[in-house]
């Protein structure tokens, strides 16, 4: 709150040497989550000046998800590291559908797991990675690829707070109530560069990778 105003943006950043900076924003003239025409409005205002090239994967949290958004990114070639709900319904092998996280209640806390084959989930066969949290919550997220760093990858996404110094600030760590949507695309690496990014454990503690996760 600003006064007695509600801000509430939705913002797209770039992930460069650790720092995200914001490129992209729209001003919600609401409260609560963005929908999907306001996202592809955004991510647009990206591809007519850079196109999906320079995008090596986009992240997001929960609330970017559906099939309609999911169309677009596959649409439009974008890679992605999408966090699900926990009880988004996703593929077994024999066609039935289960929510999310009962394919990872098994698990020791902060280990990740890859689902073995693609799952349909919105409509589209997806790859799903997932995990338990300490905090006794599941951390499952999509992806377009079956790479083992999907979990590290989203773990390294930045929102953008503003501070009361004007800082930018890691998640959940803005001191004010300017709040933000964020959707990070990380810099396609077009040049050799080190990148250094947030550190796993300052977010989800220490991660343990298992093979493969044999559930049907």
């Amino acid at each position: 709150m600003l006064g007695g105003f509600a801000i509430n943006f939705l913002v797209l950043s770039v992930v460069h040497q650790g720092t995200a900076f914001p490129l992209f924003w729209i001003l919600l003239p609401k409260k609560g989550n963005s929908n999907t025409k306001e996202r592809i409005e955004l991510i647009d205002q990206f591809l007519d000046i850079f196109g999906s090239h320079k995008i090596q994967y986009l992240t997001g949290d929960r609330e970017f998800i559906g099939q309609a958004w999911f169309d677009y990114l596959i649409k439009h070639q974008i890679q992605f590291r999408l966090r699900i709900k926990k009880n988004m319904m996703i593929s077994r092998s024999n066609g039935q559908l289960s929510p999310a996280e009962t394919f990872f209640r098994s698990l020791p806390l902060s280990t990740e797991c890859q689902l073995i084959g693609r799952r349909f989930i919105c409509g589209h066969l997806l790859w799903v990675t997932g995990m338990r949290l300490p905090s006794g919550d599941y951390l499952i997220v999509v992806s377009h690829d079956d790479s083992v760093q999907v979990i590290n990858d989203y773990a390294k996404r930045w929102k953008i707070g503003v501070s009361s110094k004007g800082h930018m600030n890691p998640v959940g760590e803005s001191p004010t109530e300017v709040r933000s949507s964020s959707l990070v695309a990380w810099e396609a690496p077009w040049r050799e560069i080190k990148t250094v990014k947030p550190s796993d454990t300052m977010l989800f503690g220490s991660i343990r990778q298992t093979p493969g996760c044999n559930v049907q």
